[in-house]
């Protein structure tokens, strides 16, 4: 064998051993859903999401969503986040704590940041699913 055949299988061997995704970033493993509604907030059911600081509940998503006023008066003030756990997306879900701050998934354990869906405590190791959303004022257009 010459020598430039054997360098040539060992930078073949060496390219095929090595992980090329070893430093890619993790994808968020909630299953895909087609988000495109628009809440009117002056109507009953939706108004309390004027006031920063509330939050609903909105069908939506896999588990359903989380709609909270972030109260950033700069830029646009709701997040829209999905209920649905990325710890493990095919049996758990979020609910909003007592405090209003975080929401926890009770089978893992799991808590996260209502406002930004950022991880507080895990053992999930990747943010809750957050949805794109415009406020004009009076509506907010949900959409992914």
């Amino acid at each position: 064998m010459t020598k430039s055949l054997r360098f040539i299988k060992t930078i073949t061997l060496i390219i095929l051993l090595f992980p090329f995704n070893s430093c890619s970033k993790k994808s968020n493993p909630v299953p895909y859903s087609s988000i495109d509604f628009t809440l009117d907030l002056t109507l009953p059911a939706y108004s309390k999401l004027q006031i920063a600081g509330n939050w609903l509940y909105i069908s939506g998503g896999t588990y359903g969503l989380i709609i909270c006023n972030n109260g950033n008066a700069t830029a646009n003030p709701f997040t829209v986040l999905d209920r649905t756990c990325t710890y493990n997306p095919t049996t758990g879900y979020v609910k909003v704590a007592a405090n209003n701050v975080l929401c926890g998934d009770t089978i893992c354990g799991s808590k996260f940041n209502i406002y930004n869906g950022n991880i507080q405590t895990g053992p999930a190791t990747i943010a809750l699913k957050a949805y794109n959303s415009n406020y004009d004022g009076y509506s907010l257009h949900v959409y992914n």
